[in-house]
């Protein structure tokens, strides 16, 4: 499964002008993302 890395950076991007919930919030996204990946 390949991971849409353009994806990947525009949240990146979005964490980096957040708060610290929402640089929580992507962190548990990224995280949610490795678990799928595995699964696959």
């Amino acid at each position: 499964m390949k991971v849409d890395l353009d994806y990947l950076q525009e949240w990146r991007q979005f964490s980096n002008g957040t708060t610290a919930h929402g640089v929580k919030l992507s962190t548990t996204i990224k995280n949610i993302f490795r678990t799928i990946i595995n699964l696959c």
